[in-house]
């Protein structure tokens, strides 16, 4: 699986991404009812936090492209916690369930290199079990 960084001008396929969870995904990553209003919701908080994350660079994130470049498989985020310079990383995954079912095996060489990079000493990791 080959990640890329992803920048400000990617956040409509970040929004896509999220819009193409399942109901039940979307609530567990969210909190948020999967109805007009949580997607709504939700496309502000990207739009004032990734956006911004993304051009801060407080925040990293990767992504999975489908063959045709077109959609993101997966979206990873990096984030100092506690603020840059820190040594404790969170790790949020999100995949589409093509993506699911060895991913972490799939992810595990390029996340160790960005941690190591980052010279990580904690992680805080944010996953559903199904997708490990």
């Amino acid at each position: 699986m080959k990640m890329t960084a992803l920048v400000a001008s990617d956040t409509d396929a970040v929004k896509r991404h999220f819009s193409a969870l399942s109901p039940e995904d979307f609530y567990l990553r969210f909190g948020l009812e999967k109805d007009e209003r949580g997607e709504q919701r939700l496309m502000r908080m990207i739009d004032l936090t990734v956006r911004n994350a993304m051009k801060d660079t407080f925040a990293t994130f990767y992504g999975a492209w489908d063959d045709a470049h077109q959609d993101l498989q997966v979206v990873v985020m990096l984030a100092p916690v506690g603020g840059k310079g820190s040594t404790v990383v969170e790790v949020a995954i999100s995949a589409l369930p093509a993506a699911r079912g060895g991913l972490m095996a799939n992810l595990s060489g390029w996340l160790v290199g960005e941690l190591k990079r980052r010279k990580a000493t904690d992680l805080v990791f944010t996953y559903i079990p199904s997708n490990v």
